[in-house]
C-alpha cells in the first residue's frame, strides 16, 4: 500500500478530489482529521479512522458519494478505494506500514 499525505488545511479540504486516479493499493492520509465527506465525489470510498498511535478505531466500508463520516476518537483518516478493507483483511497493518514510510 502507498499513501499520500494531506497535512495542510487546503490539501485536507481537497481530499481525494486532487487524487481522483488513485490505484488499487493507494490512498490518502489526512492528518489531523476527525471527519470527512464525499460530497461531489463520483464513487464510494473506504474510510479508516486512526487514533494518535495509528490504531484503527473505526472503519466505514464503501461510503457512498454525498455522505459524511466522523469519529471523535480519531486523530487522522485514511481514504482508500471502496471495498479495499473487505478484500484485504490485514489492512490495519498495511496502513501502519504505509504511514511509517511517509514519516521516515
Amino acid at each position: 500500500m502507498r499513501l499520500q499525505l494531506a497535512g495542510s488545511f487546503w490539501r485536507r479540504a481537497a481530499g481525494l478530489f486532487l487524487f481522483r486516479r488513485t490505484g488499487l493499493h493507494e490512498g490518502l492520509w489526512l492528518r489531523p482529521c476527525r471527519a470527512i465527506h464525499t460530497v461531489g465525489m463520483g464513487r464510494a470510498i473506504d474510510v479508516v479512522f486512526l487514533d494518535r498511535h495509528g490504531v484503527v478505531v473505526k472503519t466505514v466500508h464503501a461510503l457512498p458519494p454525498n455522505r459524511v463520516a466522523w469519529c471523535m476518537r480519531a486523530h487522522s483518516v485514511v481514504e482508500l478505494p471502496a471495498f479495499y478493507c473487505s478484500r484485504h483483511a490485514h489492512y490495519p497493518a498495511a496502513v501502519r506500514r504505509a504511514m511509517r514510510q511517509l514519516i521516515e
